[in-house]
């Protein structure tokens, strides 16, 4: 008897069950390739972006300048790009700025999925408030009482008057800080312990924590010992920073067993 044209039943399930250890191996494979494609396009338009800001600057023969990056990111007029380059997993591209070798502030792109990075904004913050205790009169002009008064002893020593001052030496704003994954943004800001009441001496201790607004709630908190970023292993926890020192701030992360976090940061700090 002539045999049937076909794969029989048992036929079909042997190519089936090989197809489907072939795959096994193949898609995590094919899955990495794909990855390490949207990385590298990434890559291309963050070098793209640093080119073209490098090039404007040689150009008009500036110095770093944060505005002028910003408007190489946003393609402002569509002078830099046909098309405004975007990761292809969906990040964004923030600006950071860091230290040169020299010293000097100087700013880049990074994206929030494919650039690890904790910047060096935190350590200028520390910079800036310690500039501030030894140098009042660099920052005479930001004195919220008026340019023409003196920044005196009262003011050094209150938390609210140190924030005042920085944050108009800022540009009125504070650098802003975003987490993989998430599309919250926080703020980067100075504390300094200067509660005093019958029963407290206030430490006079300086950190940096970020949070969702002008607020005492900390969501990150930097530690300097380390050089990290710490946020809770538990969604939407907060630590109330108010009043209190570093010491007892670290205790609580501690307690409340916060975990290591990678943000991205931009912003700019400015040492007048």
């Amino acid at each position: 008897m002539r045999k049937k044209d076909g794969f029989t039943l048992i036929e079909l399930i042997v190519v089936i069950a090989i197809l489907g250890i072939l795959a096994l191996f193949l898609v995590p494979s094919f899955i990495g390739y794909a990855q390490d494609a949207k990385k590298a396009v990434c890559d291309s338009n963050l070098t793209s972006i640093n080119r073209a800001y490098q090039t404007k600057l040689t150009r008009l023969g500036s110095d770093e300048n944060y505005d002028l990056l910003n408007e190489v990111l946003n393609n402002k007029n569509e002078e830099y790009f046909s098309t405004v380059p975007k990761c292809p997993d969906g990040g964004s591209y923030l600006i950071e700025s860091y230290t040169t070798d020299s010293g000097k502030t100087a700013y880049r792109t990074k994206c929030t999925i494919h650039s690890k990075t904790t910047s060096t904004i935190p350590v200028q913050i520390f910079d800036q408030m310690k500039d501030l205790m030894d140098n009042p009169d660099k920052y005479k002009q930001f004195n919220p009482y008026g340019s023409d008064k003196d920044i005196n002893d009262w003011q050094l020593n209150s938390n609210d008057q140190v924030r005042a001052i920085l944050k108009k030496a800022n540009g009125g704003k504070w650098p802003t800080l975003i987490l993989d994954g998430s599309d919250t943004v926080y703020y980067v800001q100075p504390y300094m312990d200067t509660y005093k009441s019958e029963t407290t001496t206030p430490s006079g201790q300086k950190y940096v924590y970020a949070s969702t607004g002008e607020n005492w709630f900390a969501s990150l908190i930097y530690d300097r010992d380390s050089g990290k970023w710490y946020q809770p292993s538990t969604k939407n926890q907060t630590i109330l920073i108010a009043n209190k020192s570093y010491d007892t701030v670290k205790e609580e992360m501690e307690k409340l067993h916060w975990v290591e976090a990678n943000p991205v940061i931009s912003g700019e700090i400015i040492m007048p």
